[in-house]
């Protein structure tokens, strides 16, 4: 029962609204965090991140 309400909220709209905005929320806290180390690692992690997406 649980997995399908997980799966339903998942696979909706609203479900997939909230993903995205947490995962791009992580994303951004992690380029902010890397990129203020070094130009050249911010660089990277935006290609691995495209990497995985596509």
């Amino acid at each position: 029962m649980y997995v399908c309400r997980v799966y339903r909220i998942c696979t909706s709209r609203v479900g997939e609204d909230l993903i995205v905005r947490i995962v791009g929320f992580i994303f951004g806290v992690v380029y902010l965090v890397i990129g203020r180390w070094d130009g050249n690692t911010r660089v990277l992690v935006v290609v691995r991140v495209l990497m995985l997406l596509l």
